[in-house]
């Protein structure tokens, strides 16, 4: 009963703070980072995660935080790989550090 009285509680908690993520459109400026240029970073992403052979939930927290990051900021695409590796980093401190 307890147990099922904190779930019903949390439950009801996370529907009122929880708020849905909608990314952006990407806008066609020479400034911005396209679509394909997130994908290359994406890609670029997973061959590190492959090399440091991490956890699966590693890599899928970084793409995460980069599509949050990448629909939040603008961004110049020189700084691409900067922001993805930062995204990793992040995504790897807090899920491989649990274990």
């Amino acid at each position: 009963r307890k147990l099922s009285s904190l779930l019903e509680k949390a439950v009801s908690r996370e529907a009122k703070l929880w708020k849905v993520y909608v990314p952006k459109k990407p806008t066609n400026q020479d400034t911005d980072i396209s679509p394909e240029k997130r994908d290359e970073a994406v890609r670029w992403l997973r061959d590190v995660h492959s090399q440091l052979k991490l956890y699966p939930e590693t890599l899928c927290l970084a793409i995460g935080i980069l599509d949050r990051f990448l629909s939040t900021i603008k961004a110049r695409p020189k700084y691409l790989r900067c922001i993805a590796i930062s995204c990793f980093f992040l995504a790897a401190k807090t899920s491989e550090e649990d274990e």
